[in-house]
């Protein structure tokens, strides 16, 4: 699973609740998506979907042109503050979206939501 949040200590709190599953943390968007042109496969991508160097939308734009199977594992998360047309981004997100804070149950349902779809 990759995560890719500007703040680390979502990143954090995300592997720690998730300590059974391999989890990939990058404060970095194109850092993560680096990875993915290098081949790297996740069976779940957790995006924020506000960061200053790109957005989760162009995120998943990317990921999207370079590994077009991963578009239906890609969550965004989201801590509010909502611009024009977030709601309807976050409706057509491929995989759903969590609102930040979200729960240990939310986050593990989401997983396994994912998972049974794969």
């Amino acid at each position: 699973m990759l995560v890719i949040d500007d703040e680390p200590l979502v990143g954090n709190a995300i592997r720690r609740i998730l300590s059974d599953h391999d989890v990939t943390f990058d404060a970095d968007p194109n850092r993560a998506i680096s990875r993915i042109v290098t081949g790297e496969r996740f069976d779940l991508i957790l995006c924020d979907l506000h960061m200053p160097a790109l957005d989760g939308v162009q995120v998943l734009e990317a990921v999207t042109r370079i590994a077009p199977e991963l578009r239906r594992r890609f969550v965004y998360m989201t801590g509010g503050g909502f611009a024009s047309g977030d709601q309807d981004c976050l409706e057509s997100s491929p995989a759903g979206h969590l609102f930040k804070p979200f729960t240990p149950g939310e986050l593990r349902s989401i997983v396994r939501s994912v998972a049974a779809a794969a």
